[in-house]
C-alpha cells in the first residue's frame, strides 16, 4: 500500500473498530482486499515494471504517485507517463505546471507526457533538467516509449481516466527487449 491509501485503510480500522468490528474479522478482510484496476497497481510486464495508477488524477494524487514510485526498490530507472489532469477549471495551466516542478523535485528523471496538459508538465519539468518525450496521441506515445524504454525500467502511469493510459499496458508486452541468457 501506499503511504496515502495506508492512511486511508487506519481510517476506516478505526471506524470499524468504534462500530464494533472485531480485530480479528478487520484483519482476515484487509487481508482478502483485492487492488482496485488503476489504482496503484502493480505490473512486472517484459523486464519493465509497471505501477499503474491512471484511473484518476488530481495534483495532490500526482503527488502521492511519485512518492510511491520513489519507494519502489530501484532496479532501473524511475519513468513517468503522464497526461492530463481533468477539471481543474481556470487554474489548469497552473497546476499542471506545478506537477512538472513536483515531478522534478521527487527525483524521477524521465517523463513521458501525453497531450496538451502533458506538454504543460513537461515544459516546467524540462526546465527544470528533466529529459522528457512529448506525444499527441496513444499511438504516438507508444512509439517513443518503444524507442526509449530500457529494461529494469520502473514506470508510472498516471492521468484522468479520459486520457486512457492504460491502452499503453498491452504494449509493454511486446517492447523488443534483449531476453538475458544465463
Amino acid at each position: 500500500l501506499a503511504q496515502h491509501e495506508a492512511e486511508l485503510v487506519t481510517s476506516a480500522v478505526f471506524f470499524a473498530h468504534v462500530l464494533g468490528v472485531s480485530s480479528q474479522a478487520l484483519q482476515s478482510r484487509i487481508a482478502t482486499l483485492p487492488p482496485l484496476a488503476g489504482r496503484l497497481e502493480l505490473h512486472v510486464l517484459n523486464q519493465i515494471t509497471v505501477l499503474d495508477d491512471a484511473y484518476n488524477a488530481s495534483p495532490a494524487a500526482m503527488m502521492a504517485a511519485f512518492q510511491t514510485l520513489q519507494g519502489l526498490p530501484e532496479i532501473g530507472r524511475r519513468v513517468a507517463v503522464l497526461g492530463e489532469m481533468h477539471e481543474l477549471g481556470a487554474q489548469s495551466r497552473a497546476l499542471h505546471e506545478q506537477v512538472g516542478v513536483n515531478l522534478s523535485d521527487s527525483g524521477i528523471p524521465v517523463l513521458f507526457a501525453l497531450g496538451k496538459a502533458g506538454q504543460w508538465i513537461a515544459d516546467a519539468f524540462e526546465k527544470r533538467g528533466g529529459m522528457v518525450f512529448c506525444a499527441d496521441s496513444i499511438p504516438s506515445l507508444q512509439e517513443l516509449l518503444q524507442e526509449h524504454l530500457r529494461p529494469n525500467d520502473v514506470i508510472l502511469l498516471k492521468a484522468s481516466r479520459a486520457e486512457r493510459l492504460e491502452q499503453l499496458l498491452p504494449h509493454f508486452h511486446s517492447l523488443p527487449f534483449q531476453r538475458c541468457v544465463s
